[in-house]
């Protein structure tokens, strides 16, 4: 199982729609869930105060055998069949995959320290939102390196 837990909803159709497109190919390859958790009630509280909040939303969804993968500014990042590796690695021997994608103030520390692995996207800044589009891209592609099909050239 590969699950994707994101704060907050999508609230952009577009993106919403390409979601749901890579949602529906990976599915053909893995079993596949999107987790949407609650964003933080109050937008005029500190912003430690939000991650902390939005932080224990995402605690509650992950089981304690999952490989927690936290997306996060200022981290390493793999390539794309890097990525494959990795994410086959957690497949072959049964484990559930978490990716975790912050809110607009990216993620807590205890999230942080949950994660068995801490990546970056990109060197850019990237809209919470979009990355849930480019981390499922980036599956469906993994699941393309992992098949050698024509998708990842």
């Amino acid at each position: 199982m590969i699950k994707l837990v994101c704060v907050g909803k999508m609230k952009d159709q577009h993106l919403k729609a390409v979601q749901d497109d890579y949602l529906k190919k990976c599915r053909r390859y893995h079993p596949q869930s999107l987790i949407e958790v609650a964003e933080a009630k109050s937008k005029s509280m500190e912003i430690s105060k939000i991650k902390q909040e939005e932080a224990d939303n995402i605690l509650k969804v992950i089981q304690p055998n999952d490989r927690v993968i936290a997306l996060s500014l200022d981290q390493p990042q793999l390539d794309s069949v890097g990525f494959s590796k990795l994410l086959y690695e957690s497949i072959d021997i049964g484990q559930t995959v978490v990716f975790v994608i912050g809110g607009s103030w990216g993620l807590d520390q205890k999230v942080l320290d949950r994660a068995e692995v801490i990546l970056s996207l990109s060197a850019w800044t990237l809209p919470h939102l979009l990355c849930r589009v480019v981390v499922l891209e980036q599956i469906y592609r993994a699941h393309g390196i992992f098949r050698q099909s024509a998708y990842h050239k």
